[in-house]
């Protein structure tokens, strides 16, 4: 008999809730928080409230609604973000004040319209600049043996020292690539 009371106080609570249109309801607050520390791998931190000392630190607070690729925002340990608390879900941050990292998991990232075109592939770009570089190298080194060569039989003029045989330095990645942007 008392599994068959349980049984009907279940039941009433459930009609009770329904009727009052709080079953299945959630509780939802927020906090303004500290980060305390990071960890990119879960995409997860800990957080530290500001206004009531009376709570702990907020563990597992995610960086976005599910632990997967996409928009990964990356807070920075110090900065302030406001988490999404939940009776029914974990913890969420809705807002950041400052960023450590921002990871775009996408088959095509569309920045400025794509008025630009497409990114460079800045290592293959070096890459065949430098052997752009290295032919005009040879080029001008051959073209430098002739003229002397030439010079002395033909009596141009045109002598080893008025062409500029001068080599052109190779590529530097420095003066290309745009470190705050890496795909």
């Amino acid at each position: 008999m008392g599994s068959e009371n349980e049984n009907i106080n279940r039941e009433l609570g459930v009609a009770i809730r329904k009727l009052a249109g709080t079953d299945n309801a959630d509780k939802l607050t927020i906090a303004d928080c500290i980060v305390s520390s990071v960890d990119i791998a879960s995409r997860t931190c800990v957080c530290t409230p500001l206004n009531d000392t009376s709570v702990a630190d907020i563990q597992g607070v995610r960086f976005q609604s599910t632990v997967d690729d996409g928009v990964i925002l990356q807070p920075t340990i110090g900065s302030q973000v406001t988490v999404l608390l939940s009776t029914r879900v974990s913890p969420l941050i809705v807002s950041y004040s400052q960023l450590d990292e921002v990871f775009i998991v996408a088959p095509q990232v569309q920045f400025n319209k794509g008025q630009l075109g497409g990114m460079v592939k800045v290592n293959d770009l070096k890459t065949q600049l430098n052997t752009l570089q290295t032919e005009i190298n040879t080029l001008k080194t051959l073209v430098g043996v002739a003229i002397t060569v030439y010079s002395g039989i033909l009596d141009s003029g045109v002598s080893a020292a008025t062409f500029n045989a001068a080599q052109l330095p190779q590529i530097s990645l420095t003066n290309l690539e745009n470190t705050a942007i890496i795909q």
